[in-house]
């Protein structure tokens, strides 16, 4: 009866510490099984390239709906009927914002480069 009691509580023991362990043994290292709240988000598409960034000289000023990037900010935006633009060595530089334009006016060669 000893050794079926021992046999039984070294059962139960094995058997809870089991219980405990399987979501740790369920996950690879670095807990990247797709299943728990705890994995890495998913990688992007291998076959994808990645997006170009749009441009920020225009040989004239760019059709509203257009993507742009602010030569002085460096944010991506799309350009509107309003959007402030300027020349500069025979190119177009549209800006994100009013307040960017006159910033560029001082210095373009400082963000053409």
């Amino acid at each position: 009866m000893k050794r079926a009691t021992l046999f039984l509580v070294v059962m139960l023991s094995g058997l809870f510490l089991l219980v405990l362990a399987a979501p740790a043994l369920a996950c690879p290292p670095g807990g990247d099984c797709g299943n728990c709240p705890h994995a890495a988000p998913p990688a992007p598409p291998a076959d994808k390239p990645a997006a170009t960034p749009a441009p920020t000289a225009f040989d004239k000023m760019p059709a509203v709906g257009t993507k742009a990037t602010c030569p002085v900010s460096k944010k991506e935006f799309t350009v509107a009927k309003d959007t402030p633009s300027s020349q500069y060595s025979g190119k177009t530089y549209v800006f994100c914002c009013a307040g960017c334009k006159p910033t560029f006016d001082k210095d373009p060669a400082k963000y053409t480069k």
